[in-house]
């Protein structure tokens, strides 16, 4: 549901809490302002985002996190999403990057992690350690074939992606999306990655066969993603330059300079160690942080969906029929 910004009694005007800090700080009981996140001008008062998700009746499971100030109040269940990626940038990163916990509902999670489950043994790709399945096809000579992602693979993910736009500046009728300006305007490809406890990936860039866009789904448990520079002389710096904490249902997008010029990789370790607000970039804009409060996150099961569009696109397997089945 959405509820836009306005003058009309039955269109409330939303703001961003440091704004209103500043005007009307002694109205604000901290204790509420800090909780919600978000407040709304109603009736000639300001109210938090929970009252008045109260007063219209469409109160969710789990009020969103004080990261999500600048929302528009789009609740689906009990995924959350904010007015504009700008909401969702990791600010202590030197490039662009989002993070939204609170992307899909954990019953479309539950849907999605079933569909894996069902998927034909041969769309499984065995590694030493893990596996892997790729949508519609694996990449031939950095090709795609031409195919359509499957629907559970496409909604709620693909069409929240185009929905969400930039910024809040208002500009034009269209949606300015993280995928506006690549080849293909949205992903054309998943990649799925399922990592057991203990296990990781090494450092690595993802290459030039995509667009400068990576967006990754987390399912089922939460884990540390290392960001890694490299020293002046090409080698890697094994030490991570920053660490991003990925929940379940939480989306992580990451851009620009981020994608070309840094590597990522997950640690082959069965507990995520010195977690906190000084060694986590995202932490502000974590759904739970208090569940990293001991500083420790053991691993479970995490599976991965890596949303990218690939530049290079063989209409062979659209003339054939190829993958067409969902």
């Amino acid at each position: 549901m959405w509820l836009f910004a306005g003058s009309s009694p039955h269109r409330p005007l939303l703001r961003p809490f440091d704004s209103i800090f500043s005007q009307s700080s002694q109205s604000i009981p901290s204790r509420l302002f800090f909780r919600t996140g978000c407040l709304a001008h109603w009736g000639g008062s300001w109210r938090s985002s929970r009252q008045l998700l109260l007063l219209l009746d469409i109160l969710p499971a789990r009020v969103p996190s004080p990261a999500y100030c600048m929302m528009a109040a789009r609740g689906i269940d009990d995924a959350w999403l904010p007015s504009s990626l700008e909401a969702a940038r990791i600010t202590s990163l030197p490039s662009t990057a989002y993070y939204l916990p609170n992307f899909i509902s954990e019953e479309e999670e539950r849907l999605i992690l079933d569909r894996i489950a069902a998927a034909p043994r041969p769309r499984w790709k065995q590694l030493t350690h893990r596996r892997l399945q790729t949508w519609p096809s694996d990449l031939v000579q950095n090709k795609l074939l031409d195919a359509p992602l499957p629907s559970w693979l496409e909604t709620p993910v693909v069409s929240r992606l185009l929905s969400l736009p930039l910024s809040d500046d208002g500009q034009g009728d269209g949606v300015r999306h993280i995928f506006a300006e690549s080849p293909h305007q949205r992903p054309n490809h998943v990649l799925i990655n399922e990592y057991p406890p203990g296990i990781g990936i090494m450092p690595h860039k993802d290459g030039a066969a995509y667009w400068p866009v990576v967006c990754t789904v987390s399912l089922g448990a939460s884990l540390c993603l290392n960001l890694y520079r490299s020293k002046e002389d090409g080698a890697l710096d094994p030490e991570p330059a920053w660490r991003i904490i990925q929940e379940p249902r939480s989306l992580l997008i990451t851009t620009d300079t981020l994608y070309t010029d840094y590597l990522h990789g997950i640690s082959d370790i069965k507990e995520d160690l010195d977690l906190s607000a000084n060694t986590i970039v995202n932490w502000p804009l974590l759904r739970d942080a208090e569940a990293f409060a001991s500083g420790r996150n053991p691993r479970q099961t995490r599976t991965s969906l890596t949303y990218r569009d690939v530049l290079k696109v063989s209409k062979v397997g659209a003339k054939l029929g190829l993958f067409n089945k969902r």
